[in-house]
């Protein structure tokens, strides 16, 4: 099964870059907490100094650490300005990976913001093959588990593993679904479903004409309601069992 493109290419990208801040939100977020501010003030480096402002704003919003070479020209112009640093001095270039790795940890700390690590992934999975089940479309799982890890405090992975993830469950659970339906589905099954699809004389189908309810109190068209009404009860009573042994989620059954 071909990955699914749950966004465009365009919110793709949108998705994973840094929050595109107003000019009050990056007063708000590039502003530190006053221990953080006062840590900043044993860094040697502007570069290091803005590198972190630049990591913990965009974390505080977005609970994900983008990479320097993602961070906005425009933020970094911003905290200059509010923090005084000469910004010819500021070359994220050099903004190296240890020095990275070693801030996103004291961020992690301080936002209490877990790790990807593999009970977050173990949360991720089950919570997309939850929405799976349940028939949720692609789109509206993607921002429904972004919502929960976010919640969480969980570390947010990039679109590609959201994208991956939901195909592989969808496929996974669509194959699953058919064989248990080829498991479970008799020759009695079969005839009483085959019934819904028969066509009239009037070229349409059982199925569609019991969509249509008559509110007529004409005695035909009661007797032809009651006669509907035993149809559906006897293909019920036919098939539930076999819905008790699927143990489909009822979002399932309705789509």
């Amino acid at each position: 099964m071909a990955k699914l493109e749950i966004l465009t290419p365009a919110e793709q990208t949108i998705f994973n870059a840094p929050p595109n801040f107003s000019q009050d939100e990056q007063n708000k977020y590039f502003c530190l907490p006053p221990e953080l501010a006062v840590w900043l003030k044993s860094v040697d480096s502007v570069t290091n100094k803005a590198g972190f402002i630049l990591l913990f704003g965009y974390c505080l919003a977005g609970a994900r650490f983008y990479q320097p070479r993602q961070f906005y020209e425009s933020d970094l112009k911003v905290i200059c300005h509010q923090y005084g640093f000469d910004s010819n001095e500021v070359q994220l270039t050099k903004y190296h990976q240890r020095t990275f790795n070693y801030h996103k940890q004291i961020i992690r700390e301080y936002l209490a913001i877990k790790p990807f690590d593999e009970e977050a992934k173990t949360l991720f999975r089950e919570s997309i093959h939850d929405r799976v089940a349940r028939r949720y479309p692609p789109k509206q799982i993607l921002q429904d588990v972004f919502d929960l890890l976010k919640a969480r405090h969980i570390e947010i992975p990039r679109y590609n593993r959201f994208a991956l993830s939901i195909t592989e469950t969808t496929s996974d659970y669509d194959k699953h679904l058919v064989h248990l339906i080829e498991d479970q589905l008799s020759d009695g099954h079969k005839i009483s479903m085959d019934a819904l699809l028969k066509i009239d004389d009037a070229d349409s189908s059982t199925i569609a004409r019991l969509k249509t309810i008559s509110h007529s109190k004409k005695p035909k068209e009661i007797k032809k309601s009651i006669e509907d009404f035993q149809l559906i009860q006897s293909i019920y009573n036919s098939v539930s069992p076999l819905l008790d042994r699927l143990n489909l989620h009822n979002d399932t059954v309705k789509h």
